[in-house]
């Protein structure tokens, strides 16, 4: 059990794998994070461009009278 614990303290490769672990997770939720951010703007102005074209176009194409 001494030789165990020994060895576990002077082992630092699991910590370290441990820590880009850490490091990979949150790069990957910022990533995300920031991708939807960008994503659902694109998708706002879309769909705001789309509706203001089919409002135009049915305004044109209502008759005065």
């Amino acid at each position: 059990m001494k030789n165990l614990l020994s060895r576990l303290r002077h082992d630092e490769e699991g910590a370290e794998i441990a820590e880009w672990v850490v490091v990979v997770a949150l790069l990957v939720i910022v990533a995300i994070f920031i991708y939807n951010q960008i994503l659902s703007n694109q998708l706002s102005t879309a769909v705001k461009s789309i509706g203001e074209k089919i409002q135009s176009a049915a305004n044109s194409s209502v008759p005065n009278g």
